[in-house]
Order: C-alpha cells, then structure tokens, then sequence
C-alpha cells in the first residue's frame, strides 16, 4: 500500500503530507442492503437478506463495497492516510484493522455443538438484572435504539440468529456512571455494557477465549500518570506560567470501529419490542449483531488505543 511521503523528521514534508490529505475528498458511504430500525419488519427484512449470504455476516459485508457497513467506512481509506502515518509504530495494525475489521485473538475455539448449547443457554436466560429493572429498562431501550439508529448493529429475528454462521449472544447489564454538564455540574449516566464474560463457569465465554498476550498495550490506561508527568515537566521549564490543560471526549469512540465479521458475529445482544414487558418471546425479540467495537469485550480497551495513540501523536506533532 506505499509507505509515507516524507522522511521522519522532516516537517515541511510532514506539513505538506497534512495539507494534500485534508484537501482529498473522502468518498461518502452508500447504503447497505439491511434496514437499521428496531421493528420486527427491520429484523426479518435483514434474516431475509442474511439468507443470501448463506447467512454469512463476513459474505454480506463483502458483497456489499462502499457501504456504512464495510470495514473502515467511518475514516478515511488506508490508502490516503498511509502517505501521512506511514512512520506511525502503530499504522500496519491500524491499516489491518481499518482494512479487514477488528479480529479478537482468540487462543481457543469452541465446538459447534457446545456453541449451540451456550447459544440456547444464553438466549434463554435473558439479559441481567440491571438492564431489565422497570425502573432503568427505558435507558437501555434508548441506548439500544440509538445503537440501531446509527448503524452500528444489525437487527435480526431470534431464529435468524440462530442460523447466523459463528452467532454467540451474550447479555447486557446497565452502569451507573458520572459524568459532567456544560456548566461542570457532576450528574449521572447510564451506560449499557455487553458481559462478553458471561458463561465463566464453563470458559467458554469470548474474553476467557482470548489471547490476552497477543494484544498491543492499552497506553491510555496510564493516561492520568502521563499527564502528572508532563505537567512536572512543563512546570520545571516554564515556572509561574499557567498550564492550561484541554479533555474532550469523542461520541461513541468504540462505535467507530468495525469489527470482523467472524468476531461481530460472537457478539450479539438480544432486546426486545415495545410489547415486551407484556410477555417475553421469540416473536418480541430482536437479535442485535454488534458490528462496531463493544464495551465488555476485553480486547476493545487495548484495540482503541492503536486509534487514540495514533491521532495524538498526530496532534502532538502538529502542535510541535
């Protein structure tokens, strides 16, 4: 794919690699064959379109180029970017993942058959109890239906889930975090989490399967450290000057990233239709196909950070 434009150290090639790229038109997704709406209609129109594929997520988004479901739709091709983070340590993973989607490592396999049973097991028993209490259910809803809204999960018929090639479903809980307002006010927030751990007991769960060590460092982790350091630093070189410091957060960062199909596939969610809390079945339920990067999933964390890494030290070089 080419490597970068410019030799490491030269800025004004660096300058120029920016410049040629902000000016390049990115190409505009075109619609996938499926239908993004949290309805039974939705959900049996995309099981009707899976069926083509031989119900093969991977076969549906390969047949579908130029798409919002292809693998890197949210970025700028790999073949723009390499000319500017072509010297980035990080860029062959990213252009990997960016090209081919987000594969999890996994050290171990299942066999079809206990795939099945954990797949009847799971979808069974339901999500947690945190998702489903009357007084929080709504959030999740909420959260569900935006999830769908944008395109990052396929709906699909419970039954359609059971044909999908390589389905697992897992269940979602709810967490109560903090957060702040415009004005700096502490106020809550709910966050929906996939417990892409479930199933501990038999060790078959998706990040029990996962080969931890095969995973690059999650740097941001340490991020708090980091800042500590730099701003020791900046005050040594700069005493009684003030230190302004910025955070900012980007919307659904996970969200932005594809994953394989083959590792979407082992992380749907089941959510249900507005008559749900009338009585539960297969008929008001939706399967979800979370294609994007979820939260639960122990590999996202360490996954991200290729991207988070990547668009700093894209920062810090252009503030320098």
């Amino acid at each position: 794919m080419g490597g970068a434009s410019f030799n490491p150290g030269d800025s004004h090639g660096f300058m120029q690699a920016v410049r040629l790229l902000s000016a390049t038109p990115v190409p505009v997704p075109a619609p996938s064959p499926f239908k993004f709406e949290m309805s039974a209609e939705a959900a049996e129109h995309n099981t009707a379109v899976l069926e083509t594929f031989d119900n093969d997520l991977g076969k549906a988004i390969d047949g579908s180029p130029g798409t919002h479901i292809s693998y890197g739709s949210e970025v700028r091709p790999p073949t723009q970017l390499c000319p500017l983070l072509g010297h980035h340590p990080s860029w062959q993973e990213l252009q990997d993942d960016l090209l081919y989607g987000i594969a999890y490592p996994f050290e171990t396999t299942i066999t079809e058959e206990d795939r099945k049973a954990m797949l009847e097991e799971n979808l069974a028993r339901g999500n947690h109890k945190s998702a489903v209490k009357e007084e929080d259910r709504h959030h999740v809803t909420k959260l569900m239906n935006l999830d769908v809204d944008h395109g990052y999960a396929i709906p699909l018929t419970v039954e359609g889930v059971r044909k999908l090639k390589d389905a697992e479903v897992y269940p979602v809980g709810l967490q109560n975090q903090m957060t702040i307002d415009e004005d700096g006010n502490s106020i809550p927030k709910k966050r929906v989490t996939h417990d892409l751990s479930h199933n501990k007991a038999s060790g078959n769960s998706v990040n029990q399967r996962v080969d931890s060590s095969d995973l690059p460092t999650a740097i941001y982790g340490h991020a708090m450290r980091r800042v500590l350091h730099l701003i020791h630093h900046i005050r040594r070189h700069n005493p009684g000057k003030r230190i302004l410091c910025n955070k900012f957060d980007i919307d659904k960062a996970y969200r932005r990233l594809h994953t394989r199909a083959s590792t979407a596939a082992k992380c749907i969610a089941v959510w249900f239709l507005d008559d749900m809390w009338k009585e539960r079945s297969d008929e008001n339920s939706v399967g979800l196909v979370m294609t994007r990067l979820p939260f639960g999933a122990g590999p996202a964390p360490p996954k991200f950070c290729i991207v988070s890494e990547t668009v700093f030290d894209l920062g810090a070089d252009l503030l320098s």
